[in-house]
């Protein structure tokens, strides 16, 4: 220990004397003794106990219990700084009030009018009432299926499992999935 402290070329190593009998450890003091040297004082007897295992809660891999995301049901907003063109995207009116250090009613005034307020032009980017939205489809015979309450809906009664692949492309790229053209139903269906 007190050689990585004080670097080994501050110290002198010979041997000082040949012992062969069995005491070896009263010929030790003797030296330590003889010599009274302060380092020699500070020597530390390592302490072989066993260390303390570790009693913390938490898992690691497979183990691990996945707590449920705090996700709360709020619109994704953007807005465009008016000066500089830099847009932010935010989640929630509140977080939009305290970026700004504005109104949420004066947002939502800016955003229902398409103008601008505290120097940003305010969207809706993704409403959270969006995340399941109604859809329907057209065939190219006419037919026309019933609107079912999200593309999840829509895909298990078309007979497929993909989770909305087919009928999302078609949404995106205004293509035909098994047939039919497929639009979102934004009209309220009681």
């Amino acid at each position: 220990m007190h050689l990585r402290y004080y670097g080994i070329s501050n110290f002198k190593i010979s041997i000082l004397e040949e012992y062969y009998n069995k005491d070896i450890d009263k010929r030790m003091e003797y030296w330590f003794n003889r010599n009274k040297q302060e380092i020699n004082q500070d020597i530390i007897i390592p302490d072989h106990t066993p260390q303390k295992k570790c009693t913390s809660k938490r898992r690691w891999g497979y183990q691990r219990v996945h707590k449920p995301s705090p996700k709360h049901q709020t619109n994704t907003i953007k807005c465009r700084n008016v000066d500089t063109g830099k847009i932010k995207t935010l989640h929630g009116w509140k977080a939009a009030a305290e970026y700004c250090g504005g109104d949420v009613t004066n947002i939502k005034k800016a955003v229902a009018r398409k103008g601008t307020a505290y120097g940003y032009k305010w969207w809706i980017y993704k409403r959270a009432k969006d995340s399941k939205r109604k859809v329907y489809g057209v065939h190219k015979d006419g037919h026309i299926t019933p609107i079912f309450i999200s593309i999840t809906e829509a895909m298990r009664a078309m007979g497929e499992e993909d989770r909305g692949k087919g009928i999302c492309t078609s949404l995106k790229w205004k293509q035909r999935w098994k047939g039919y053209m497929w639009y979102y139903a934004d009209l309220e269906v009681n």
